[in-house]
């Protein structure tokens, strides 16, 4: 995870570990995770998870731990990279994270929702918000609840998403729609002039697109 100045990165595997890497002066650092933090983080035969990683503005967000089936986050963590000092939030939503976006004050979390015994497919159902300031979740449902959006990414001010499929269908969904966080309400947009199917998520690095 990129934060503005450093490139974060957690282990799972024997050890849960979290470094840093400066750049600038292209050296790491480790970045202590407290015994009592240690203790929280789901341990499975021998192994810990990684979990799922993104920032929040300045704060790094770190959902992690299994569920019944599927890796589901069973908590989260917010680091602070600057001072290495750990927070424990709201338990999130049972979900299973498809897209992880951030603005610079909420995390949206695009879930993947249950397998379709008929057909087979797994749809994107739910949006999930959480909200730093308040630390609460709030669910909205997808304008087609059987949509799994290729694309994810937020463009300054609503959340896009677009392309993917259609659960139950084969043909690629050219769909694209926009999510206003203040008024949780979507807007439906121009479709893509492509296939959906293999639409890449863009990165964007200062004024660049990546």
């Amino acid at each position: 995870v990129w934060t503005g100045q450093e490139v974060v990165i957690t282990q799972g595997g024997a050890t849960p570990l979290v470094a840093a890497f400066d750049p600038a002066s292209f050296t790491w650092r480790t970045i202590p995770i407290p015994k009592d933090i240690v203790s929280t983080w789901p341990h499975e035969g021998g192994s810990y998870d990684p979990g799922w990683q993104t920032m929040i503005g300045d704060t790094m967000a770190v959902m992690f731990g299994k569920g019944s089936g599927v890796s589901l986050p069973a908590s989260m963590l917010l680091l602070d990279p600057a001072t290495g000092n750990w927070t424990q939030t709201t338990v999130p939503p049972t979900l299973a994270p498809f897209h992880l976006v951030a603005s610079s004050t909420q995390l949206f979390v695009v879930e993947s929702g249950d397998v379709d015994t008929t057909t087979g497919c797994l749809g994107a159902t739910q949006l999930h918000t959480y909200d730093l300031a308040s630390d609460s979740w709030t669910e909205t449902q997808l304008p087609n609840g059987n949509w799994q959006p290729a694309l994810a990414v937020w463009e300054g001010d609503r959340l896009l998403l677009a392309g993917g499929f259609q659960c139950g269908s084969s043909q690629p969904v050219r769909a694209a729609a926009l999510f206003d966080p203040t008024t949780d309400t979507w807007s439906e947009i121009a479709s893509l002039p492509l296939d959906g199917e293999g639409v890449a998520t863009p990165a964007a690095v200062t004024d660049t697109m990546v």
